[in-house]
């Protein structure tokens, strides 16, 4: 259990340590959320993200402890922007159990922290805060690690290059191995992505976002594509009240801004994603909750479905032809250039009189594509483009196969009278 908060020496002798933060001993979760947590959250994650701002005021932090325990919903991990001031990186247990992590203030007034659940408290392995806009935690949750992270991206007043290496810094944060190690992302990205556009991809930016798209909202949504992560509560069709996340404080402007993304792996198990007024915090942004499967979902595995090569007689079946019986038996009509041979000898011995002759194809129209591809493979520089190319050509050889394969076969069956012969052709080629 951690039970020490990292904090500078100066703090310790001004007598500022854990002591301070300390709350009541009834800290804990609402009985409505303490059973829903219970009940449901047994192979799910649910994280809330929340700008707070106004948390660093007097009593900021206690206040925000006592209004959580309001929330009807169960949780795992607030993830929480422009936080308390803080100097130095701290890591705190409060009383219940609950751990809150606060990254450091290097050139700004408020911080990123984190708050955990006392369910998962021995179970934090990592806090880090690489800048004063990002910090993490990784947090071992359903015998999954889960990196936990809560960002703020720069107001509009910052240039475009401070946004984009701010996003460049939270991308070095995420983990490289996304099997074994999921991401969870709150953060308060100062941009509106808007409703899925022609260029999105659906498991990305979902259909039900808020507004329309600004020019640090590209630069967000083309970064949420770089990375695979879903933007989750651009997913769910709500009504206008569970989508704004920020209200302008001139001119009252309804927006969404705040966003929880996942994995794109895990946008399967995303059940639900919504934000909403919570917790008496003076402060013009609204929370986002989120809940999330706690593995992301099993994939059937394609197999390549079995084939039947050339066809197979059926021996309850014994009124062939005399002479097709004996073509067949002796390996004469496994091999294609035998084909015209047999059609010959059986013409010369019943005739035509039928009206049909030797099967006739087009070699130029038949391999016209096969040239075309051959063709194309020899100006192919491009390895991986020959190989595309080799494939293709291979298709087309055994469609002209096939298609000869079964022009043969009816010419064949037609000369045999059709009647005792179609069980020759019983189970066609499909490779």
């Amino acid at each position: 259990m951690l039970s020490t908060h990292d904090t500078s020496g100066k703090d310790e002798a001004n007598g500022k340590g854990e002591d301070q933060l300390r709350i009541s001993p009834t800290f804990s979760c609402s009985p409505m959320a303490e059973e829903a947590l219970a009940d449901s959250s047994k192979a799910h994650i649910s994280v809330v993200a929340f700008n707070t701002d106004g948390i660093n005021k007097d009593d900021g932090l206690e206040h925000f402890l006592e209004e959580m325990k309001l929330f009807e919903r169960p949780w795992d991990a607030i993830l929480v922007q422009e936080g308390p001031y803080s100097e130095n990186k701290e890591i705190l247990e409060v009383d219940g159990g609950h751990v809150w992590c606060v990254g450091p203030c290097r050139t700004r007034p408020r911080s990123v922290a984190i708050l955990i659940h006392r369910r998962w408290a021995k179970n934090l392995k990592r806090f880090e805060s690489p800048d004063d806009r990002i910090c993490y935690a990784d947090v071992t949750i359903h015998n999954r690690v889960w990196r936990l992270v809560s960002a703020h991206l720069p107001h509009s007043i910052y240039p475009d290059t401070g946004y984009f290496a701010t996003l460049s810094a939270l991308e070095d944060v995420l983990p490289i191995n996304r099997r074994t190690h999921s991401s969870i992302i709150g953060c308060d990205a100062n941009a509106v992505v808007g409703k899925q556009t022609d260029f999105d991809k659906n498991t990305i930016v979902g259909k039900h976002g808020m507004g329309t798209r600004t020019a640090r909202g590209d630069m967000f949504a083309s970064w949420a594509h770089t990375n695979l992560l879903s933007i989750t509560n651009t997913m769910f069709q709500k009504s206008e009240g569970h989508v704004w996340t920020h209200r302008m404080r001139g001119s009252g402007l309804l927006r969404q801004i705040d966003f929880i993304l996942v994995d794109e792996l895990l946008y399967g198990s995303v059940n639900d994603s919504f934000a909403r007024h919570c917790w008496g915090i003076e402060t013009d942004h609204r929370l986002v909750w989120c809940k999330v499967g706690a593995k992301p979902p099993t994939r059937k595995r394609w197999r390549q479905p079995a084939t039947n090569r050339g066809w197979k007689l059926e021996p309850s079946k014994e009124h062939y032809r005399s002479e097709l019986k004996t073509a067949h038996f002796s390996g004469k009509m496994s091999q294609l250039h035998c084909f015209d041979e047999d059609l010959a000898l059986i013409a010369s011995q019943h005739g035509s009189s039928s009206g049909l002759g030797p099967c006739k194809i087009n070699p130029l129209k038949q391999s016209r594509e096969i040239e075309e591809l051959r063709v194309a493979k020899k100006r192919a520089k491009d390895v991986a483009e020959q190989r595309d190319i080799s494939k293709k050509l291979q298709r087309a050889l055994r469609r002209y196969r096939r298609q000869r394969y079964e022009e043969q076969l009816d010419e064949l069956i037609a000369y045999g009278k059709a009647s005792n012969l179609k069980s020759l052709k019983a189970k066609p080629l499909t490779k």
